[in-house]
């Protein structure tokens, strides 16, 4: 995936890689996967092994989009979330019933909320079995962003039936998206 279709991408667009040890910020850019490709990391694709390691990771800050339209609702709608609710939840779910662990996950949540807080960002990091679905959608009423390292499966005729997979149970997009 990262060598025939996000690499491609990012240098058609231009992105070079960053080097975050020296404060460079990473551009953001927005992904808008359709059919199968929707079903795949585009955010982790790379290369992980051998000398010459790479990833989306070093070259931009992934978002996602389910469409154009919605993205450009969004920017429509004006500057981010302020005042309360501005700030990002973290979480790893390690454990969660019935999937493998990812290598990495609750080390990759450390690492952002690390920096997030060093940049004065409000944070909340809430690992594996202490978030429950029903911490989760409350706590995702009170921030602007969240950053889930999970897994997590697809409901192509349903979408909002698609579900986090969190260590005490699921969480349906439907229910995460009521607080909106």
């Amino acid at each position: 995936m990262w060598s025939e279709v996000v690499k491609p991408i990012l240098d058609v667009l231009g992105f070079s890689r960053v080097d975050q040890s020296v404060g460079q910020v990473p551009p953001r850019i927005w992904w808008c996967p359709t059919g199968d490709l929707s079903f795949l990391p585009i955010h982790a694709a790379g290369i992980y092994g051998g000398l010459n390691r790479e990833g989306t990771m070093d070259y931009v800050t992934s978002s996602y989009t389910p469409t154009v339209a919605a993205l450009a609702e969004r920017i429509k709608a004006g500057p981010t979330p302020s005042g309360d609710t501005l700030g990002l939840l973290l979480t790893s779910q390690p454990n969660a019933p019935g999937s493998t662990p990812i290598p990495g996950m609750t080390k990759e949540v450390q690492t952002i909320y690390a920096k997030a807080t060093e940049l004065g960002t409000r944070a909340l990091m809430v690992e594996g079995g202490t978030l429950t679905v029903d911490t989760c959608v409350k706590f995702m009423e009170e921030y602007s962003s969240v950053h889930f390292a999970c897994h997590a499966s697809q409901n192509a005729a349903d979408p909002l039936q698609s579900r986090f997979l969190l260590e005490d149970g699921h969480s349906t997009l439907q229910r995460s998206s009521d607080w909106t």
